[in-house]
């Protein structure tokens, strides 16, 4: 049986190193479970690290165009309302949001709402991209240069809350690797102890 998938659709996925293992997390709202099952357009995943402790991730992938189109953008910022929902509802603890937006963060209204929200508040979100400095990196590096593109522009991201942003010891962008499109963000955070 082969199945068609229209452009409302795409596909995401992620991986975890040994000895840690990644969890499919279940939904807790429909919303998400319909942006996950039926759209692919996000999932929810943990690793579990010593003391019973969890860190939680989603993987996006935003609406194509979103920094051209004001629907695919609309569409995005309605998907991070969706997963900011759904954090909100898992326990509390580290939490990270990746992937491709397709987009500037500008252009998604409730995630630049989000990235504003005061550092105090427990649902603070921090763009790791422009804090790259802080591992002697170029802040908001671009990470697409599609084919048709002129210039590259930055369009993959890493945001944290702020229990996740504290665990993070390395961030970089990287062109070396086999995907001609889009750079790969590689960070790693600290979960021993």
């Amino acid at each position: 049986e082969m199945c068609i998938r229209d452009s409302l659709t795409g596909g995401v996925g992620a991986i975890a190193k040994a000895p840690h293992r990644l969890v499919e997390v279940k939904p807790v709202t429909p919303e998400f479970d319909e942006l996950s099952a039926t759209l692919g357009r996000a999932a929810l995943y943990a690793v579990e690290f010593k003391g019973g402790h969890t860190v939680t991730f989603v993987v996006v992938y935003g609406w194509t165009g979103g920094a051209q189109d004001a629907k695919a953008a609309n569409r995005t910022s309605d998907m991070f309302k969706i997963i900011f929902n759904e954090l909100k509802m898992q326990p509390d603890g580290p939490q990270f949001i990746m992937g491709d937006v397709n987009a500037t963060t500008a252009d998604i209204m409730s995630l630049n709402l989000a990235l504003l929200t005061p550092e105090g508040d427990s649902h603070a979100w921090h763009d790791v991209g422009v804090l790259a400095e802080l591992w002697g990196q170029l802040p908001c590096e671009t990470t697409c240069k599609a084919a048709s593109a002129k210039h590259a522009y930055r369009r993959d991201y890493v945001f944290a809350n702020t229990e996740g942003f504290e665990l993070i010891e390395s961030f970089e962008v990287n062109w070396k690797d086999l995907f001609a499109v889009h750079a790969t963000i590689q960070f790693t955070i600290h979960l021993e102890g």
